[in-house]
């Protein structure tokens, strides 16, 4: 497997606004889950396939609270957001940051989602970008994907209640190079929105996963993680 020119991007600096009264003095992914933060555990799966490719957490609410933890990790390093740029924003400006060539290859993951993800079949991918999906039975609460019968990302449907047994954008994706960020001008933008947008002309491709998977968005799915932690680590 080449790992060559490979980079995980973890995005943990949202406000976690739906779980306010849990990330008053924590960001949503520093969460504890068993009595070790969530993100420990994205870190670790991450590790499971690839022990030494690069991790950058992008943060920005609470950012100290993440550096502070780990500042001992001489393989994980925090990129901090002065002011918020979006979830593509602050791909782009790590990008910068770190001077990655147009050539490297970027994954991209939400730090408050649980999956399972099988990152070696991801980057074994040649598509250009490729967008992780599952699908979901109640899909009130997503961005739905229509595709077309080759697997590529035609467009997406905005959230709407009724929705059922649809694929949803998962939240991890791959770049097998930063075209795509090189040719965008703008510092603050949504990744999601740009797709949305320009899903017909940037011929997303979509990587069907099936296995576990939750969006933490409410006190109660805490309870539902450390379950499935407790099943499938």
């Amino acid at each position: 497997m080449n790992t060559n020119n490979l980079f995980f991007f973890i995005l943990v600096g949202g406000y976690g606004t739906r779980l306010k009264s849990r990330v008053k003095y924590l960001p949503k992914p520093m969460l504890l889950v068993n009595d070790e933060p969530f993100l420990n555990y994205k870190i670790k799966h991450i590790r499971y396939y690839f022990k030494s490719s690069p991790i950058y957490l992008l943060s920005h609410y609470l950012s100290n609270v993440i550096e502070d933890f780990y500042k001992e990790s001489k393989d994980i390093k925090i990129i901090k957001e002065n002011i918020p740029l979006g979830t593509g924003g602050a791909i782009k400006n790590a990008i910068c940051q770190i001077k990655l060539s147009l050539k490297s290859r970027l994954v991209v993951i939400n730090g408050d989602t649980y999956d399972k993800i099988n990152y070696e079949k991801l980057i074994s991918e040649k598509d250009d970008i490729n967008l992780v999906c599952r699908r979901e039975i109640n899909c009130d609460k997503y961005n739905t994907i229509n595709m077309s019968e080759d697997g590529y990302v035609k467009y997406f449907n905005k959230k709407s209640n009724g929705l059922k047994n649809k694929y949803i954008n998962a939240g991890s994706y791959y770049f097998n190079n930063l075209n795509f960020f090189n040719k965008i001008d703008c510092e603050s933008f949504s990744l999601e929105s740009e797709f949305i947008k320009k899903a017909n002309n940037l011929h997303i491709k979509a990587f069907k996963y099936k296995g576990p998977f939750l969006d933490i968005g409410t006190p109660n799915d805490l309870y539902k993680i450390e379950d499935m932690v407790n099943k499938y680590g």
